[in-house]
């Protein structure tokens, strides 16, 4: 641990790191609830969560490490750019295309809106200028959220809140029983 800083500068440093036993560290004696509110609720002087700091520095583990706690915000709103993780992680990319891109896949798998605009007016998909693979996932991405709200709401993954998928207790992810809709 860091010597002198506080339970959230751990956790904002350890999301810049890419430092996950730090934060399994610091996630070890907490209940699940407990480790979702410092999760959505940690935030860096401009409004950053853990989430936005992991995606704008490719910390693929950490971003999985948090994409695994129950009821985690996926599509939090920083306070400076008015973005989410996502637009975090598509900005990364430029830096980074392999990573970024796995960062940017890894949210979208975790129900990632791809639909919310910034400060500026863009949405992710505006900042993936050049990067025809983030471009084209971010593009399945929107299809999907789409066909999400016109089958009839905001319901399952696409709610922002991850629900770790496996209420059977089971190891595999939960069937909701929802219809799957074929593209016409």
């Amino acid at each position: 641990m860091m010597q002198g800083a506080s339970e959230n500068e751990q956790l904002i440093g350890a999301a810049r790191s890419n430092n996950e036993a730090l934060m399994e560290s610091i996630f070890k004696d907490k209940k699940p609830e407990g480790i979702a509110d410092l999760i959505n609720n940690v935030r860096d002087p401009v409004g950053n969560t853990l989430l936005h700091l992991a995606a704008a520095n490719g910390a693929y583990d950490v971003i999985d490490l948090i994409l695994d706690q129950e009821g985690v915000e996926i599509d939090p709103i920083n306070r400076l750019q008015q973005s989410t993780p996502l637009h975090s992680a598509v900005e990364f990319a430029a830096t980074d295309k392999v990573l970024g891109r796995a960062v940017v896949e890894l949210l979208i798998e975790a129900g990632a809106d791809p639909m919310p605009k910034n400060v500026r007016g863009k949405r992710a998909i505006d900042l993936a200028a050049g990067n025809n693979e983030i471009i084209q996932s971010l593009r399945g991405a929107m299809y999907a959220a789409e066909m999400q709200s016109s089958v009839g709401g905001a319901d399952g993954p696409a709610d922002g809140v991850v629900d770790g998928g496996d209420e059977e207790g089971d190891g595999t992810p939960s069937d909701e029983g929802e219809p799957i809709v074929e593209p016409q």
